[in-house]
């Protein structure tokens, strides 16, 4: 777990404790606009950083039958000033190679003199899937997720074991919490960042402010994610509706951002930017940083509408990333091997183009491309 060690005399201790108790009996949500005092050196597991200083090292998970170690790399920047404790993590998707690469470049550039409070960040969550090349999921369980949102030690397998130490390690200690995330391997988007409501309202409300201090064109405030496909007739059909409910937000109950920057598994250094402006950003308003943040405030998406097709072929899009869709107008077209158009796609709703699966080769019920309804 996440402790702090002080080095004091008993009674001292004590006093610490009782401080430490009072605080866990605040609303989270004041966490993120009143300073929560951090007093000496932050430590997770063996790695302990001092006041003004940072370290990195790796949390052990576990390890195989084989002897091959299961670890998170940890990084600690440990202010000189008290303040809040944020956390970053990155790489659950581990082919969504921009947020990676920002947490690395925010540790090495952030002088923990200028910060007041802490940052914790896990800058790769799933290495299996790194070191393999994966998209998606953990390649050991085929997991997709590391059961975040729900606990799930119970349920046996790596990813599940891996995603709890994450959580009462890591996650449950933080003040906020910016879960970096984009286009994964075969995936185009826009860079946006989205917001899952917790029904909290400061909670919310500071989560929402956090979103904007990324400057993006697009937030996406999750209501719903609904997918669509057309039967024979044409006709579009509606073959699922997810209306976000519970998840990792409601576990941790603290402002939280999911940025989406980056993708086509590459590392675009405009995306990188993007995202560690934004955090950068996040770390003013949250006052860990000297510094007014730059915010804006961006159109919102309600739902992200999933678009599926019916055939087996090549796909085209016939839109770019960003172009404003309506409802029934053409977006693209599935063709057979001899060129013949087999299936025209439309758009089920008006709308923003943000979200493009780039490979050619489909198969029925792929989902092609999500447009994103505004509010």
């Amino acid at each position: 777990m996440l402790s702090v060690h002080l080095g004091l005399g008993v009674r001292a201790q004590d006093l610490i404790a009782q401080i430490f108790k009072a605080r866990a009996r605040i609303p989270l949500y004041r966490l993120a606009t009143e300073s929560c005092i951090i007093l000496g050196h932050v430590r997770i597991g063996d790695l302990e950083a001092k006041p003004g200083t940072k370290m990195h090292g790796y949390i052990k998970i576990g390890e195989f039958p084989t002897g091959y170690l299961v670890q998170y790399p940890i990084m600690i920047l440990n202010g000189a000033k008290r303040g809040r404790i944020l956390c970053l993590i990155a790489g659950i998707h581990a082919m969504e190679y921009c947020g990676i690469e920002t947490v690395m470049r925010l540790f090495t550039r952030i002088d923990p003199c200028k910060l007041s409070g802490a940052i914790v960040a896990v800058p790769l969550v799933n290495i299996p899937a790194f070191q393999a090349r994966v998209p998606y999921v953990n390649p050991v369980d085929r997991v997709n997720g590391f059961g975040l949102g729900k606990g799930g030690v119970g349920e046996g397998s790596m990813s599940y074991i891996m995603g709890e130490v994450l959580f009462q390690k890591v996650l449950s200690k933080a003040d906020a919490l910016i879960n970096l995330h984009g286009g994964d391997s075969v995936e185009e988007n826009l860079d946006f960042v989205i917001v899952n409501e917790t029904g909290e309202t400061e909670i919310d409300r500071i989560s929402k402010d956090m979103a904007k201090c990324f400057c993006s064109d697009y937030m996406w405030l999750y209501h719903a994610d609904v997918t669509w496909i057309k039967d024979a007739g044409g006709n579009w059909i509606k073959t699922s509706e997810n209306r976000k409910n519970g998840g990792l937000h409601k576990r941790t109950m603290i402002p939280t951002v999911i940025p989406e920057a980056g993708g086509s598994g590459k590392m675009q250094e405009g995306s990188v930017r993007f995202l560690y402006d934004g955090i950068v950003n996040v770390m003013k308003y949250l006052r860990m940083l000297s510094g007014k943040p730059a915010m804006s405030e961006p159109r919102v998406f309600h739902t992200q509408h999933r678009v599926k097709v019916r055939s087996s072929g090549f796909f085209l899009s016939s839109k770019s990333l960003g172009d404003i869709v309506s409802k029934g107008e053409m977006i693209g077209s599935v063709k057979n091997i001899f060129g013949e158009v087999i299936e025209t796609v439309t758009s089920p709703v008006d709308g923003v183009f943000d979200f493009l699966m780039f490979h050619p080769s489909v198969l029925p019920g792929d989902v092609v491309m999500i447009i994103g309804e505004l509010a």
